[in-house]
């Protein structure tokens, strides 16, 4: 067999280049398996899904609450006009034939901030929730859905005007529960409210007796009541669907009068001395004056016993000094290289500058805090900006942001928080470059080498001994 010493450095070369080849996929393969490929970010934000804690504040739309076994009393507060929120218990589900039920350990008081209206719900501890055996534990948080969606079906001789439609729980499956649960539509008092499940809708008739969880947890499997409490509606109910807030219009016909009682025939008509008056509510003071639309049943259209169809009316200013100071912060970490927040602060109570307090905090998945800082910032309506944070080292993990408000006169809790995961790469960690740096380097010295011995003398054969 002849072998040239040509051949022995192309076969060495090759090895080479194979070496060379091989550290540039690890390379290649590191930094994609430890930071973003397509945008080569370190800082990973993680949306959408966030743990349960004592209080949690959700400040992304279509993000999903983990709730975990044997969960404690707990708040969870939506910023305003964030929606789509869910719950998931699904650590919780046990499914038994066609039912699947979920038993929640502690209280959690829900705020939801939605574009339409603030909505509170209070989910009472050891409350069982049950649905088909198709339910996997997500739990959809209030939603608002076109007032179209839902067609009231109004007393006879009124029209009927929706204003609100929000959806809770599983849009395709009923969720029923052996507690009530409380729910308060803000602002909302006097109005009529009914629920609308697969097209069928059911006005909710019962009053409560009174606004607590004995009088709820007392309704039959399923039901409903309501209570105007303040200036708000509230409902105890003990299942999930898509409820429905609406106003009812007196129809008016015209009827030919009959003239005073006893006279003129009128065979279509007869007088009842016992007359019934039914009215609308009241329209908004504009102008000093408030006006409603009032029908007779039985009067043969005789006024007596109208009630009054006009009033006077004052709006009243609240004094600055009693009117409360209420803020809602937005918080988004975004996607760069350090980590930089955008905060969102809203100031929609007492008219005027108001100077905000603000804590910012990081800590890691253990809870250890890794960053502190306060600040103050001065806020008339609205102001966004961008909060930098430098000088942080931080090792592969997950981690939150935490912003919390405060401001002079507060009696509602503001904050925000927020999760990300930093991924460092291999070009960021120097120990592990200087090593492929130096490797690669050698490796090409020794290429080069390989090719000057190539080409550097001509190709001589060498005869070797036959094989035994």
């Amino acid at each position: 067999m002849i072998l040239t010493k040509k051949k022995k450095y192309i076969g060495l070369l090759m090895v080479v280049m194979i070496f060379l080849v091989d550290s540039f996929l690890f390379v290649s393969a590191s930094e994609c398996e430890f930071s973003d490929c397509s945008t080569n970010m370190t800082l990973v934000v993680i949306s959408n899904v966030v743990d349960l804690n004592e209080t949690t504040s959700v400040t992304r739309n279509s993000t999903v609450v983990l709730i975990p076994q044997n969960n404690n009393a707990s708040n969870i507060t939506t910023s305003l006009g964030v929606e789509n929120v869910s719950l998931n218990v699904s650590s919780m589900v046990t499914t038994s034939g066609n039912i699947s039920n979920a038993t929640l350990n502690g209280t959690i008081n829900i705020i939801s901030n939605l574009s339409s209206g603030l909505i509170t719900m209070l989910v009472p501890e050891e409350i069982t929730i049950s649905g088909n055996s198709s339910w996997e534990g997500i739990i959809n948080l209030p939603t608002p859905k076109q007032t179209t969606s839902v067609t009231v079906t109004p007393d006879s001789g009124y029209s009927a005007t929706v204003s609100k439609v929000i959806e809770i729980g599983p849009e395709d499956i009923e969720l029923t529960f052996d507690k009530a649960i409380r729910i308060l539509f803000e602002g909302e008092t006097g109005k009529l409210i009914g629920y609308s499940r697969e097209g069928t809708f059911t006005k909710i008739l019962s009053t409560c007796l009174a606004d607590n969880q004995s009088v709820g947890d007392a309704l039959s499997d399923g039901g409903n009541c309501k209570i105007n409490v303040g200036d708000d509606l509230v409902i105890w109910t003990k299942h999930f669907t898509k409820f429905a807030i609406y106003t009812q219009t007196i129809i008016l016909t015209s009827t030919e009068p009959s003239g005073s009682p006893g006279g003129g025939g009128g065979e279509s008509c007869i007088y009842d001395s016992n007359f019934d008056w039914e009215c609308n509510i009241w329209s908004e003071c504009e102008n000093g004056s408030q006006t409603r639309k009032c029908k007779e049943f039985n009067n043969c259209d005789n006024p007596y016993g109208q009630p009054d169809i006009d009033r006077s009316c004052e709006i009243l200013e609240v004094p600055v000094n009693v009117k409360n100071v209420l803020f809602d912060i937005k918080l988004e970490i975004l996607d760069s290289k350090g980590l930089e927040l955008k905060i969102n602060l809203l100031n929609f109570g007492v008219p005027g500058r108001v100077n905000a307090s603000l804590y910012y905090e990081v800590s890691d998945s253990a809870g250890k805090v890794v960053y502190e800082e306060n600040e103050i910032v001065s806020v008339e309506t609205q102001i966004e900006f961008i909060k930098s944070i430098k000088g942080l080292d931080l090792n592969n993990g997950k981690y939150k942001v935490f912003v919390d408000l405060k401001y002079e006169g507060q009696q509602v809790p503001a904050f925000a928080e927020d999760f990300f995961i930093i991924k460092k790469s291999i070009k960021e960690n120097s120990t592990v470059m200087a090593i492929l740096i130096s490797g690669g380097v050698i490796l090409f010295l020794l290429f080069i080498w390989i090719v000057i011995k190539i080409y550097k003398k001509p190709e001589m054969p060498q005869i070797l001994p036959p094989n035994p």
